[in-house]
């Protein structure tokens, strides 16, 4: 490796991890304008019943339910409605 791609990949290692720790203040603020209205929280006490559907068992005898209840509901907004619910386990 050359000096320039060197300094060039260490560069390239700072700012991937400054994105993964989310120190990067413009990268976030670029995204943040590029998504502006849109946001997704994650909210407690909000409904957390799921889809659920019944299935054959293993050794089809039976039949049991899954996907019975979500862990939690992360809440997808567009300048402040409500689109959605993502659940999960």
């Amino acid at each position: 490796m050359t000096p320039e791609q060197l300094r060039d990949f260490e560069k390239m290692k700072r700012d991937i991890e400054g994105i993964r720790t989310m120190t990067d203040r413009s990268f976030f603020a670029e995204l943040q304008r590029r998504l502006a209205g849109v946001s997704i929280r994650i909210e407690d006490g909000a409904s957390t019943t799921g889809t659920s559907i019944s299935v054959r068992d293993a050794a089809d005898l039976g039949s049991e339910t899954v996907a019975d209840n979500y862990t939690g509901v992360a809440n997808l907004y567009l300048n402040g409605t409500l689109l959605g619910k993502i659940g999960y386990y």
